[in-house]
């Protein structure tokens, strides 16, 4: 090797581990420092979507991206890291995804107004409760989904047209009375 390359003195070792250890402290000399990444500007994304679920569960991702006002792929990149690391929970796929918060069961709580909704009120269609309980269009129809399955609600009619009612509800006398 010669004495003198580029600049640099030639590098005397006596073993492998010396070489590497004198490589690195050559190129931490020679090469600039890299910044330190802030994760504070991630911090700040993640507080501010766990504080829009807790307010509102049930968004889904342009939803979110809306109420955050960050840029749509940093708050992906987040959610995704939320989902992972078990802050969040998901239900759907791709774009139907709605996100919630794990530290409180929010869709019990709806799902509980909604039956109660349904049985001060009768046969409703969805906007009702959508309005009334001030959330988001898809947590509510995931509720009545799974109260459906669950057989504490029941429908009648098709599409737009679909009303609600409580699952104990007659229809044989309902139609009677109407």
């Amino acid at each position: 090797m010669p004495s003198d390359t580029r600049g640099i003195d030639r590098i005397q070792y006596s073993s492998n581990l010396e070489l590497v250890a004198r490589l690195i402290l050559l190129i931490k000399q020679e090469l600039p420092q890299p910044p330190l990444r802030s994760d504070s500007a991630f911090d700040s994304i993640k507080s501010k979507i766990v504080e829009k679920l807790r307010t509102s569960a049930g968004l889904n991702l342009s939803r979110l991206v809306e109420l955050v006002g960050e840029d749509k792929t940093l708050v992906q990149s987040t959610v995704r890291v939320l989902v992972q690391a078990g802050d969040l929970s998901t239900k759907g796929q791709k774009r139907g995804t709605i996100y919630f918060t794990n530290d409180a069961d929010l869709e019990q709580d709806v799902k509980a107004r909604i039956l109660e909704h349904l049985k001060v009120g009768g046969g409703v269609t969805i906007s009702k409760p959508v309005s009334s309980l001030g959330e988001d269009r898809a947590l509510v129809q995931s509720a009545i989904r799974s109260l459906m399955q669950a057989g504490e609600v029941r429908t009648r009619g098709v599409k737009r047209g679909t009303t609600y009612f409580t699952g104990d509800t007659d229809f044989r006398t309902l139609s009677r009375k109407r």
